[in-house]
């Protein structure tokens, strides 16, 4: 059972909001004649928006490992985001960058653990398993 690394999810959160906010502003710039000031706030709010649903949506997730399924939890409302049998497993791809994996099943979408603070471990837990 493992929840997101604060660490690692504020690094996502400020790549997000950085480069939320310099193409919005870029993109406002182009094609609106409002004030400086304006434009920045605007640029400013959505970049934070943006930030805090990427907080809401993977930091509010407990990964869980059990002898049988991989879980994903919604801690919110205690909520089933995921899951998927541990034989229908196929690959598990790890990310360059951030501790995350991406856990490719049989059938559905792939499943992917984002922020993970023991890439290592959760891996062996899953293989393990």
């Amino acid at each position: 059972m493992e929840k997101p690394d604060t660490k690692c999810l504020l690094t996502y959160e400020a790549i997000l909001g950085a480069g939320g906010f310099v193409v919005l502003f870029l993109f406002v710039t182009m094609f609106s004649d409002l004030p400086i000031n304006m434009k920045t706030s605007m640029a400013v709010v959505f970049s934070l928006l943006s930030a805090g649903i990427l907080h809401f949506t993977i930091g509010t997730c407990t990964y869980v490992v059990t002898d049988q399924r991989l879980l994903i939890i919604n801690d919110l409302n205690s909520e089933l985001k995921d899951s998927c049998a541990l034989e229908d497993i196929t690959i598990i791809k790890r990310l360059g960058f951030g501790n995350s994996l991406i856990v490719e099943r049989n059938s559905g979408a792939p499943m992917r653990l984002f922020a993970l603070k023991n890439r290592n471990e959760a891996e062996q837990a899953i293989v393990g398993s």
